[in-house]
């Protein structure tokens, strides 16, 4: 009889090869999840991009941007997303709430599924007569007949960075914000007249 010894791997040998796996898994999954992040902010930047062309094309159709929608009405229920009836002269009833994508035909949420939030000036969503303008050093052109505001007309908003407090954006129509992963109001914003932005 051979007197063989049968050699495997030791505790402290196998402890070693779990945590180089461990390590590697880690490191991966961190990548992983950098990339799965970024894809959300591209699909959102795209998301803000389509919705701010529906507005545009809103305006253009009824000389005026939508109202803001109610952002306490759950998805799938009766006037959920709708644009609510706008008062003529005063404009809209709320000038902050949520997107009205159903009004527009855009997506309801972010890649994050959280609502956009979106605020308008209150001049912009009114519809008024075109002889409202009569006299006015650029008035908005005819068709649509009734229309809340000329191309040289500005909002009443500022968007301001909220490290620094450095000024973004101003004298804004309206203004469209996706919350992000966190829910804060630190991921992207779209000025409906400018551009969009996510950071």
């Amino acid at each position: 009889m051979s007197n063989r010894r049968c050699r495997g791997f030791t505790l402290v040998e196998m402890a070693i090869v779990l945590l180089i796996m461990g390590l590697l898994l880690g490191g991966g999954l961190t990548v992983l999840s950098a990339q799965i992040e970024q894809q959300r902010i591209n699909d959102t930047q795209r998301q803000l991009e389509q919705a701010r062309e529906a507005l545009i094309g809103f305006a253009l159709a009824n000389g005026r941007l939508p109202c803001p929608a109610s952002a306490t009405i759950p998805a799938g229920v009766a006037l959920a997303g709708q644009e609510p009836t706008p008062v003529l002269a005063a404009g809209c009833a709320n000038a902050a709430g949520v997107l009205p994508w159903a009004t527009l035909g855009v997506s309801e949420t972010d890649a994050w599924g959280r609502r956009f939030t979106y605020r308008v000036t209150p001049q912009f969503a009114r519809t008024i007569p075109q002889a409202a303008f009569t006299g006015a050093t650029c008035p908005p052109p005819a068709p649509p007949a009734l229309a809340a505001f000329a191309l040289c007309s500005q909002g009443d908003m500022t968007i301001v960075s909220t490290s620094g407090g450095a000024t973004l954006s101003a004298n804004v129509p309206a203004v469209l914000v996706s919350h992000g992963r966190n829910g804060g109001l630190q991921h992207g914003w779209c000025p409906i007249a400018g551009w969009c932005r996510c950071r």
